[in-house]
C-alpha cells in the first residue's frame, strides 16, 4: 500500500510540472478566444515563465464578454480547465 502511494505522488509530481500546466491553460484559452478573423487567436501567445499574453487591443472587450462566442470571456474557461487537469 505504501508504495503504491509513493508512486502516485511522484506520478502526480511529475504531472503537475509547471511547464504542463502552462500547456494545458493555454491551450483552453485559445480554445475559449472567440473566432472571426482568427486575430484573436493567432496573437495569443505563450511566454515563459511570464504566462499566456493576448497581444490584441480588444482583449479586455472579449474578457469582459463582448463576444456572443464567449459570454464568460477566457479567463474562467482556461482556470476550470487548469483546475480539471490537477
Amino acid at each position: 500500500m505504501a508504495k503504491e502511494i509513493i508512486h502516485r505522488l511522484e506520478q502526480l509530481s511529475k504531472d503537475l510540472d509547471q511547464k504542463k500546466i502552462q500547456d494545458v491553460g493555454y491551450k483552453a484559452f485559445v480554445k475559449n478566444t472567440p473566432i472571426d478573423t482568427g486575430n484573436a487567436r493567432r496573437n495569443t501567445t505563450k511566454d515563459g515563465d511570464d504566462g499566456i499574453h493576448a497581444n490584441y487591443r480588444y482583449a479586455n472587450r472579449l474578457e469582459t464578454g463582448w463576444s456572443k462566442q464567449a459570454k464568460e470571456g477566457m479567463v474562467a474557461p482556461t482556470i476550470k480547465e487548469v483546475q480539471k487537469y490537477i
